[in-house]
């Protein structure tokens, strides 16, 4: 933690002509579950100095609050049954809201270089996960009337919320389409990434623009479920559920061009959300995972995205600055052809075309 984030991050991106900075917190950093409602001044610490960093440097800081207790998209990624009980558990609820107004009052003497975002990619039904923005939206408003508030739309960043009365509020969409693109060879989890996984290891190279490669050869077998229930030892029920995900992904995928008219496509239900509640919209993650794609694929796929944002004035944040999805030291030693003065290298390519874009 003393050095994944330092101040000259932040000075390195402000250098770079970007100001804004969306910074993942877990509840779990600062509160346990065995002692709810004490929080750790010493790890909170660490919030306050990355907050006051980018205060020192005009650089707009997004408190994104990633885990709350009783959800975390971490855990619904790992269990295909996975039944978040934030939204029906009261306990839950009440310690959220008291994270939040913590937060609320801690930051208050902070003017408009900061921001809250409520909770990271959402799964639930619409009517419960608006009855807990509601709640998190009124417990920050009672500590401060005028601070700016960001809520990731549903299903995981990817649908508006319609109905939110608060005029200092900005939904934020994910936008990693197509997954077949984005998540090439991410490996780290089961469940729907098993063709982009499984793809690389096949040799079948992704291309953007175009169309998935040889779908039909991977969905010849996921009908054959004996051939996955080595490979995946779950219960009945785990291994259904796996199935649907993978379903549902080549269902939507296959044979279908990605191009950047098809980008646009993904993304215009929030410029007409946009532009029917006026309501500002924000794209809180994006990003090609860098490790295994083939390079042209990333660098076309990042340049559509970036003239389209650009074109719809459409604010966004990539995941991440450092690391797979970044511009530094992100896995392909090929293309890291900067050293930074730290020792760290970077990306200058894919850093100039995420330039040419604000």
């Amino acid at each position: 933690m003393d050095e994944f984030y330092g101040e000259e991050d932040v000075a390195l991106l402000s250098d770079w002509g970007f100001n804004f900075v969306r910074l993942p917190v877990d509840y779990m950093l600062f509160e346990s579950d065995e002692r709810p409602g004490v929080y750790d001044e010493d790890t909170l610490s660490y919030v306050d100095r990355a907050i006051s960093w980018c205060v020192d440097y005009d650089v707009h800081v997004n408190l994104d609050m990633h885990h709350l207790p009783g959800y975390g998209i971490s855990d619904y990624a790992a269990d295909p049954l996975y039944e978040p009980r934030l939204w029906s558990q009261e306990d839950l609820l009440e310690r959220s809201e008291k994270i939040w107004r913590m937060l609320a009052e801690r930051y208050s003497h902070i003017g408009g270089n900061l921001s809250f975002n409520v909770l990271n990619e959402p799964m639930a039904e619409m009517s419960a996960y608006k009855r807990f923005l509601e709640r998190m939206i009124s417990t920050v408003r009672k500590v401060d009337r005028d601070r700016l508030i960001f809520i990731d739309g549903l299903d995981l960043a990817r649908e508006p919320v319609p109905g939110i009365q608060d005029e200092n509020i900005v939904q934020s969409f994910h936008n990693y389409e197509p997954m077949w693109v984005t998540h090439y060879g991410a490996d780290w989890a089961p469940g729907p990434y098993i063709y982009e996984a499984g793809c690389h290891l096949a040799d079948e190279t992704a291309k953007y623009p175009g169309v998935p490669p040889r779908m039909d050869r991977f969905s010849d077998v996921i009908s054959r479920r004996e051939d996955w229930e080595n490979l995946v030892p779950e219960t009945d029920r785990k291994l259904e559920a796996l199935f649907d995900n993978i379903r549902n992904f080549f269902s939507k995928y296959n044979g279908v061009r990605a191009d950047s008219d098809w980008l646009e496509e993904q993304i215009e239900p929030w410029l007409e959300f946009r532009k029917n509640s006026g309501t500002p919209i924000h794209c809180g993650e994006f990003g090609v995972y860098a490790p295994r794609v083939d390079r042209e694929t990333q660098l076309n796929w990042y340049r559509d995205i970036m003239g389209i944002y650009k074109e719809h004035d459409i604010g966004w944040a990539l995941w991440n600055l450092r690391g797979p999805f970044g511009v530094i030291e992100h896995g392909r030693e090929e293309f890291l052809k900067e050293e930074l003065p730290d020792g760290r290298r970077m990306d200058p390519k894919l850093l100039k075309i995420l330039q040419n874009g604000l």
